[in-house]
């Protein structure tokens, strides 16, 4: 049982306590700051060939966020020491085996010095993961009484009002991050005079088109993600309202939480929203029924508020929602090449069913295709032409209906342009493959010019994947990663290695998918994100401990009437928290948002022990005003007992 259940007093803590809670929830996501590094990927075959990239969302923020949980674990031990308390919970058993196997995983990773630095475009590290632990348990143990809840509250609410201002800014076209302000202070003064770079703030520019929100979190899906877990907490805050004036704090924050998350178009936002819509339904079923009219009132006005952003921009929302659910990653037609294989002496294509095996026969400045069946039958070639003119070029085709498509035709490749070889054209797409007399064996080159062996990866060739292809390629990405898992049942590859797991060589598959000309950072998963990465153990753990806080959540507030702020805030922290988990399952965790979902969690924890605790004690007065009134009854009785005693 929490400490919070025991008669001792638990002591009032001072404000300062709270100062690293605020900074890791409310200011560490609003970071944008360009940082100039050194990816060490320079060696993989599967990135560019320069080395060093700009980072301007999360490296800082990763950074931040590590410190401020040092802060936190520093702050936590002298509480113990000075208070002599230890504020147990047994919920936070399977967030520590979370931990443990996060560690165990850098220990082991497949990059160790990744696990500990970052990633590319993720810096999710070993310390950002075990930073969201500490965030979501500090919260916990420093949140003691509803005023510490307020106190977080309006802490949160400002977060979102901040956000909010931001993104609304970026929907009408004056982007406040991209104000002259707002590029001075993101780029450092040393950076225009860095020789690779020279870069000045009129140089910035971001790829996101007017209108588009993104706010400070990088990435308009993230957007999405958190105002789908914000905008549950304003709802539930707004109709168990006990004054009209928080009206005027209230609403608005609503009003500018749609506007981003209408501009952020995000279709994970918009699914986790559904989501929250049906679990508030339930939580607040008995208040909807028994004020049914005002209900009406508000759900149509909703309803006319969404059709209406919708006509307003041009039924782009209802467009993007429909998307989910078609291909457009994809070609419509099966593509007819299925696999590549490059071996030693030759090299393998399966087109339309049908092995083929080449060889690359070089003579003088001049190279030609050498094609067998399957039984080793050599094929006859034909040469076609294609183009007018100077633009004119030929080519070698199989002289076979069943290979009707495939183009072949000598080529130079390579970093200088000086290496022969035959250049394949299959399904729209290109595959140069040479030999290599150095290395005695068949290359490709892949999109950044470097020569690769080409792989077969597992799929999961599961329906549903392809019925979301149309989310953003996420099928795709799902289907390759789900074979991953059976291999990380204990430890992962390590926190934020994806990209060295992931078959990115599987270059005919990553082209059929619509990825032949990208990394693929992440799994657009927070749950396979975390299987493949820190391994299933952890994401066990890690959903045992927010399934034990929901259900004990669900079991505090379900057909209950939320009288006290702690009892609002804390059934809003359960709807916002399980939006947040919803759109986890197409979009992954990353250090602009998981700070704010980890930081809320904790302070719902925090507020289902206050609520608990409170429940107790009102409890305990009504049984002791109970007893107080059958004991004065008892003496009037016994009063009258012995009045009558004398009388007779």
């Amino acid at each position: 049982m929490s400490d919070l259940t025991k008669k001792k007093p638990i002591p009032e803590l001072s404000w300062a306590f709270f100062i690293p809670l605020i900074a890791a929830v409310v200011f560490v996501p609003l970071i944008v700051r360009i940082h100039y590094y050194d990816t060490h990927l320079g060696d993989q075959v599967w990135f560019w060939a320069d080395p060093k990239k700009l980072d301007v969302f999360h490296y800082w923020k990763n950074i931040w966020l590590s410190v401020c949980g040092g802060v936190m674990l520093c702050m936590t031990l002298f509480l113990f020491l000075k208070e002599g308390i230890s504020r147990r919970k047994k919920m936070f058993i399977p967030l520590g085996i979370y931990a443990l196997f996060c560690i165990l995983s850098t220990i082991f990773s497949v990059s160790v010095y990744h696990s500990i630095h970052g990633f590319y475009d993720m810096f999710e590290s070993i310390f950002c993961l075990l930073s969201y632990g500490m965030v979501c348990y500090y919260a916990y143990y420093i949140i003691r009484t509803e005023k510490n809840l307020k106190t977080a509250g309006i802490w949160v609410l400002v977060g979102a009002a901040v956000l909010g201002i931001i993104g609304t800014s970026q929907y009408f076209g004056h982007d406040i991050v991209m104000s002259k302000l707002g590029r001075r202070l993101m780029l450092p003064a040393s950076y225009a005079t860095l020789p690779e770079l020279q870069l000045t703030p009129d140089q910035l520019s971001l790829t996101f088109g007017v209108g588009r929100v993104y706010e400070t979190l990088y990435n308009p899906n993230y957007v999405g993600v958190y105002t789908a877990m914000i905008l549950p907490l304003l709802v539930v805050l707004t109709v168990t309202v006990d004054k009209l004036q928080k009206l005027w704090i209230y609403v608005p924050l609503i009003i500018l939480t749609m506007f981003s998350l209408v501009g952020s178009l995000s279709r994970a936002g918009m699914i986790a929203i559904i989501g929250s819509i049906v679990l508030f339904l339930i939580m607040f079923h008995t208040i909807i029924v028994k004020y049914w009219k005002q209900s009406a009132v508000i759900a149509v006005i909703m309803i006319i508020g969404v059709v209406g952003f919708d006509f307003a921009r041009d039924h782009v929302i209802s467009q993007r929602f429909m998307s989910i659910f078609n291909d457009t990653t994809v070609a419509d037609t099966e593509p007819m090449l299925s696999s590549i294989q490059l071996n030693d002496e030759d090299y393998t294509l399966v087109y339309n069913g049908k092995e083929l095996i080449f060889q690359n026969y070089e003579e003088e400045d001049n190279i030609t295709p050498i094609v067998m069946d399957a039984d080793g039958n050599q094929l006859s070639l034909a040469i076609e032409t294609a183009g007018e003119g100077e633009e004119a070029y030929s080519y070698y085709v199989i002289d076979d209906p069943a290979c009707a498509g495939l183009q072949m035709r000598p080529a130079y490749g390579g970093t200088e342009g000086d290496i022969l070889g035959i250049q394949f054209l299959a399904d729209g797409y290109t595959y140069f493959i040479f030999y290599s007399e150095a290395d005695g064996t068949y290359y490709f080159q892949n999109m950044h010019g470097k020569p690769a062996k080409a792989i077969d990866s597992e799929t999961a060739d599961w329906k549903i994947f392809k019925m979301f292809g149309g989310f953003s390629g996420r099928g795709y990405i799902w289907s390759k990663s789900v074979p991953l898992l059976k291999d990380y049942i204990f430890l992962g590859s390590g926190p934020d290695t994806f990209s060295f797991v992931f078959p990115l060589m599987d270059v005919v598959d990553m082209n059929n998918g619509g990825y032949g000309n990208q990394v693929i950072t992440k799994p657009h998963s927070m749950y396979l994100q975390t299987g493949i990465q820190t391994g299933m153990i952890s994401l066990i753990a890690w959903l045992v401990f927010y399934g034990w806080y929901f259900a004990e959540s669900f079991r505090l507030y379900f057909r209950k009437e939320y009288k006290t702020f702690a009892e609002k805030l804390g059934v809003g922290i359960m709807i916002a928290t399980a939006s947040y988990m919803i759109s986890g399952i197409a979009n992954d965790s990353n250090p602009s948002v998981a700070p704010i979902y980890w930081g809320i969690l904790g302070i719902g924890i925090a507020a289902n022990e206050v609520v608990r605790r409170t429940r107790q004690e009102e409890k305990e007065k009504q049984l002791r005003r109970e007893q107080a009134i059958a004991q004065a009854k008892a003496n009037r009785e016994e009063k009258e007992k012995q009045k009558t005693g004398v009388t007779e």
